[in-house]
């Protein structure tokens, strides 16, 4: 009897089963098997914008690997399995050889000589077992790289799209950065056109000039001296350019900072409104309580007065038609229990001190992209007379532009930033966000509100 055995070497290149056959009279197949060791090459790259490295060949490269890999662990599995059933029967066989070898003594040198071949074919499967493992747990090993390289290699391509959508946003900046410099140079290639024409211009005057004998030097001096004056200006031009620039640079960054203070300022007058509201509440409430108490006093008012006018008679009518000119003139409850206006004048100028007291509230607009703040304070109501001569102060007052009045919403109060346009005599300003809804998009230079000598700008 011959049991099967195989044998799985390393580093080949493909797995191969053949059959082989043993000297002894029982034969059975017995099987070699080669496992393929799949080497992957290091971390892709990326050459002249294409992959050098195709990753579906080696998924289905490790696939079919691990597949065939787990098929011949099944089939040492089986035949482990069937070496340990064989194994149970030789050794029923032993005990029937040994119970034998009792019952039959004349049998004993060939029971002996078959016991002795039994054993070394019990060693044969015991190391053809241990071979078996052994070529399983390189076969995990083998499978377990190769699940390692394909993890290595899915997260060596998410670090490349990464670095490919940072490049990506690199060159769009530096697009906009190129388009940038482009309006620059075109804006200078114009002014430079325009000074072109002016010195053909020149030149032309020139050639004019030298036709003429007696006036030509006159002329040749005159037109150098406007081409120097003008190459000055062309000097002047560009250094109050770049002092402007700077200017602007600096005013950004000063506006940044008044940004940032006004956006403190904000949070400091949120709280301010919380507590004033907290306040407000508690007024309410002494209000609502006020007027409960002075209900219960005209009730009892009306019940003493009823009271008064049984016992009286004819004696409290007349006195009825007297009270309520005197009580509506000093604004106090009359006969019936109604409370006068002078009651009601006296609570809304309690409520107006109260409420002047408090600070300007700051109202901010969720609805906006950017935050608007808008500063709003309750005063009481004045007299005709009063509204009346505001009036006329407000119409001379609009003949007059104020510093402290936006230019662009015509309001008045709140954080204003001057023009930049450089003239003495400008006084107009603005609030930074008109500001920013009035200019352009890519619009970076100085803050012109006017039309460069201090009046108003088209629009």
């Amino acid at each position: 009897m011959h049991l099967p055995s195989f044998s799985i070497p390393r580093g080949s290149g493909k797995t191969t089963w053949e059959p082989t056959s043993s000297s002894t009279s029982t034969t059975a197949p017995c099987f070699h098997a080669e496992i393929l060791g799949f080497e992957l090459t290091g971390r892709p790259q990326i050459q002249q914008g294409q992959w050098k490295y195709n990753l579906e060949e080696v998924e289905e490269d490790v696939g079919q690997t691990a597949a065939s890999a787990k098929a011949e662990a099944d089939a040492a599995k089986a035949r482990a399995d069937s070496l340990s059933s064989q194994l149970e029967e030789l050794q029923k066989v032993i005990q029937d050889d040994k119970r034998s070898v009792e019952a039959v003594r004349q049998e004993h040198e060939e029971v002996s000589r078959a016991a002795r071949s039994v054993e070394s074919r019990l060693i044969l499967v015991d190391s053809e077992l241990s071979r078996v493992t052994h070529a399983k747990e390189e076969a995990e090993g083998s499978r377990d790289f190769l699940q390692s390289r394909a993890e290595k290699a899915e997260a060596d391509i998410v670090d490349l799209t990464n670095k490919l959508d940072d490049s990506r946003d690199l060159i769009r900046a530096l697009k906009k950065d190129v388009q940038q410099s482009k309006e620059l140079d075109k804006s200078r290639t114009q002014r430079a056109l325009r000074m072109e024409n002016e010195l053909s211009e020149a030149r032309q005057s020139l050639m004019e000039a030298a036709s003429a004998a007696c006036e030509g030097e006159s002329t040749v001096a005159s037109l150098r001296s406007v081409i120097e004056e003008m190459r000055r200006e062309n000097e002047q031009l560009h250094e109050n350019i770049a002092s402007r620039r700077d200017a602007a640079m600096k005013e950004r960054s000063k506006q940044n900072d008044r940004e940032e203070n006004a956006e403190r300022e904000a949070q400091k007058l949120r709280l301010q409104v919380d507590d004033q509201e907290d306040v407000i509440r508690k007024l309410t409430l002494e209000k609502a309580s006020l007027q409960k108490q002075n209900e219960q006093m005209k009730k009892r008012r009306l019940s003493s007065g009823f009271d008064e006018d049984r016992r009286k008679g004819s004696t409290t009518s007349l006195t009825s038609t007297i009270t309520p000119s005197s009580s509506s003139d000093l604004g106090l409850i009359n006969s019936l229990g109604g409370k006068g206006e002078v009651a009601d004048d006296v609570d809304k100028d309690i409520k107006n001190k109260e409420v002047m007291k408090l600070p300007q509230r700051a109202m901010s607009n969720t609805s906006s992209a950017h935050r608007h703040l808008t500063y709003s304070a309750h005063r009481p109501a004045r007299k005709q007379s009063e509204q009346s001569d505001a009036s006329s102060k407000n119409i001379s007052r609009h003949k007059t532009p104020r510093p402290n009045v936006c230019c662009v919403c015509n309001k008045e109060g709140g954080m204003l930033l001057s023009c930049q346009c450089g003239s003495t005599g400008c006084d107009k300003r603005a609030h930074i966000l008109c500001i920013s809804s009035v200019r352009r998009v890519n619009d970076n230079g100085p803050t012109i509100l006017c039309d460069g000598n201090g009046g108003d700008k088209e629009t």
